[in-house]
């Protein structure tokens, strides 16, 4: 993680990374008699604020992106050659303004 902060502005880019896991061994939803397991991933993350006064209102505005690089989920039997599920979250942009009053 790499984080800049100032009293006027807030700004973190975060890696998060998780291995290869067993998501479950019997009765998985499939006719494999191998375990599930979720394939490793990695996740980009930033997020970015700024705060400022107008008209008298103390306010921030904030930027925060989720799965920057856009990474993609899956599920595999036995070899992560077999994958079984395949989910693509996407990237996630949320912008928002916050007030104090």
């Amino acid at each position: 993680m790499v984080y800049y902060e100032t009293n006027r502005l807030a700004t973190r880019l975060a890696y998060n990374f998780r291995g290869d896991y067993i998501e479950c061994t019997v009765n998985c939803g499939s006719t494999s008699p191998e375990a599930q397991s979720r394939a490793e991933a990695g996740y980009l993350d930033f997020n970015s604020s700024v705060n400022f006064e107008t008209m008298g209102q103390k306010l921030t505005l904030s930027l925060e992106v989720l799965n920057l690089t856009d990474e993609e989920e899956y599920s595999f039997l036995g070899y992560e050659n077999r994958a079984n599920i395949l989910n693509a979250p996407g990237r996630t942009i949320l912008l928002g303004l916050r007030g104090q009053f």
